[in-house]
């Protein structure tokens, strides 16, 4: 049986940071997991910035320790692949100024312009992101 769910950051009015997303797509998850779909394999698609908030989602996974937190931890453990469509290295700013603020106001959202400054590319976040989750990935196979 395959189970299809959505998540969209454009659907959050806060939290405002890639971070807060992330843990947001985690609760989210863990929320609709029942203890018998804790094993359930999890294939993620993503696309812009769903993929930035999914490598992120799953470092916090992966890093839970808490023992409250078996279920967020379980989501990194399940999962079984990423499809990403995803500037994982940052869009070129011009771009990226012009396009996101306009489809957000299409949906009546005002884009956070921190989260435009943290695509850009050689951003802080991305490039530790992109090692961390490296990092991590490596240490699992």
């Amino acid at each position: 049986m395959i189970q299809i769910l959505a998540f969209s950051s454009f659907a959050h009015k806060s939290p405002t940071n890639v971070h807060g997303l992330a843990k947001s797509l985690l609760n989210a998850l863990a929320r609709k997991r029942s203890d018998q779909e804790k094993s359930r394999p999890i294939l993620f698609i993503a696309h812009s910035l769903g993929g930035i908030i999914i490598k992120q989602a799953l470092l916090l996974s992966k890093e839970s320790r808490a023992t409250n937190e078996a279920d967020l931890r379980s989501i990194f453990q399940s999962t079984i692949g990423i499809i990403f469509g995803t500037p994982h290295q940052g869009v070129e700013p011009r771009k990226l100024h012009l396009v996101l603020p306009r489809i957000a106001r299409l949906f009546g959202i005002q884009f956070p312009e921190h989260i435009v400054d943290a695509s850009r590319p050689r951003a802080d976040l991305l490039q530790s992101l992109f090692t961390s989750f490296r990092r991590r990935i490596q240490e699992n196979s």
